[in-house]
Order: C-alpha cells, then structure tokens, then sequence
C-alpha cells in the first residue's frame, strides 16, 4: 500500500516524466560581445553627448589597455554594473610675447571607472547601467 502511494505520487509530480540526460541540465556557453563593439559605441555615443567636437582624447583612452580591461570587466562581470566616463576640462594660462596678455589653453581629459564615484562638481560625466549579468555579442548594446 505505501509502495503504490509512492508511485502515484511520482507521476503525480512528474518527476518520472523529467529526463535526466546531460543536454537538459547543461547551460548553453554565453557568447559576450566583444571589448571592440562596446569601444566603438562609445566612441560614437560619449563625444555626441557631451557635445565634444574633436573627441581624439577620448579616442585615445580607449585605446589604452587599463581602458580594455574595465570595458572587457563591464561585459562579462556580474558585479559590475556600471560604468563611470568622466570628462575633465583643465584651463591653463599660457603667457603670450606680448603686453600683460595671457590666454586659456583648455585641455579636456577623460577617465573611464568601473564604479560610480561622486567628486568635483565641475566635471560631466556619464554613467552606463548594465540591465542585465553581462553584455551578450547578438544583442544591441
């Protein structure tokens, strides 16, 4: 009586109906979209939004290898889900030959952090929040 009860509660949760083959409990592998997608966005997306008319020093900083590593961090980690992207605007006074005259050489320099950080107020920025663990290659970031 206890041998039949336990059946019919078997096929009644349909464990017996489950299969136990590998296909179905193994995790198809993630295919992460690559660091030179993410850079190539932002190199479009950033210089749009901060209204930067020669974005070369932006460029440049995400060609650097301390740059790779936080993009590549942000796409596959989990824990990270922000990205920060300063722009800093340095004005410095340049003298000039002539009479007591003295002009403001501006010089915008960018930094890309992988936690959002509060700071000096003159400085614009941009955060990106990944909505999901990681960034995947077939969607659109």
């Amino acid at each position: 009586m206890a041998d039949s009860m336990l059946d019919m509660a078997t096929m009644s949760s349909g464990v017996d109906s489950l299969s136990v083959a590998g296909d179905s409990n193994s995790v198809a592998p993630i295919s992460f979209a690559n660091v030179s997608t993410l850079s190539a966005y932002l190199s479009r997306m950033v210089p749009a939004l901060l209204e930067e008319e020669q974005p070369n020093a932006f460029i440049k900083l995400l060609d650097e290898s301390n740059t790779r590593e936080k993009l590549k961090k942000f796409i596959t980690d989990p824990q990270t889900k922000t990205l920060l992207i300063q722009r800093y605007l340095l004005k410095e006074e340049e003298d000039t030959t002539s009479e007591n005259s003295t002009e403001l050489e501006e010089q915008v320099v960018y930094s890309v952090v992988d936690e959002v950080v509060f700071g000096n107020p003159k400085i614009t920025s941009i955060v990106l929040i990944k909505k999901s663990s990681h960034i995947e290659a077939d969607k659109s970031i």
